[in-house]
């Protein structure tokens, strides 16, 4: 595991991106798939986003999940965002008793309609992208003999995510994860992360330098903070930090680029 510190601000160039909408097909699908800008030239791969849940949930925040679609968009990756909570259909999904695999069974779910509806190839290399409690759905994915396995998954970045500290990390593919040095549960993360389960891939843990949870979210430029139960239980301060922001975005491209390289 390594500490990296982030305290600079790192700017990006972005190439004009399309934009993420909502499919329209005949099924009013959920999911929200967005094709590479770079089109008709093929696509790095595909990049599932799983939103967080209360002030992270897909709802309260979608253009924020919405501008990251189109960054990933930008440098050539298919997009696809999963509101897990509104998709959500027992008949389809079952009901799985853990909450990580209950997104984790609308993830694959997406997936399978994004390959059918979108055409895009089953070989295809893709990677998730997940925040705060949306990260149960990528361990559930993720982990050595998941129940739910995502074909071609190879990669995956998670910003200050929920862990359960009873169930060791173990991560098949590469994972990226990323924290703010003055968030609340950045000690817990650590442990999870450094107590992971033997024959896992290690993890590579950033913490970013004065930032909070919530620091790339730009609606919590006035902080805000949370109780985990009202007014009395502890707090969790949600702080927007630009420069931490701009830096996660920038290190989440060139992970993912560098695991799912540009077809020739």
């Amino acid at each position: 595991m390594r500490r990296t510190l982030i305290g600079a601000f790192i700017a990006l160039s972005l190439l004009a991106p399309a934009a993420a909408t909502a499919s329209s097909d005949k099924n009013e699908s959920p999911f929200i798939f967005s094709q590479s800008a770079l089109a008709p030239a093929p696509s790095r791969g595909w990049v599932v986003l799983l939103p967080g849940e209360r002030e992270f949930g897909f709802s309260e925040i979608e253009p924020h999940y919405q501008k990251i679609a189109r960054l990933l968009s930008a440098h050539g990756f298919d997009t696809l965002i999963v509101p897990y909570q509104q998709a959500y259909d027992e008949n389809l999904d079952g009901d799985p008793d853990d909450h990580g695999e209950r997104i984790a069974a609308v993830a694959l779910r997406a997936v399978t309609w994004m390959r059918q509806a979108h055409g895009v190839a089953e070989d295809a290399p893709g990677s998730v992208v997940a925040w705060a409690e949306g990260a149960q759905g990528l361990w559930a994915l993720a982990t050595t003999g998941s129940k739910y396995p995502l074909a071609n998954l190879v990669a995956a970045v998670a910003f200050y995510p929920t862990v359960d500290e009873a169930v060791p990390f173990n991560s098949r593919v590469a994972v990226l994860v990323q924290v703010g040095a003055e968030d609340e549960v950045g000690k817990a993360l650590g442990r999870y992360l450094a107590a992971r389960a033997p024959g896992g891939v290690e993890p590579e843990l950033v913490v970013h330098d004065g930032a909070h949870r919530g620091f790339d979210v730009e609606r919590f430029a006035e902080p805000k903070t949370i109780h985990s139960v009202p007014l009395i239980g502890p707090s969790t301060t949600l702080a927007y930090n630009g420069a931490a922001a701009n830096a996660g975005e920038q290190m989440m491209l060139s992970f993912l680029m560098a695991r799912l390289e540009a077809p020739e």
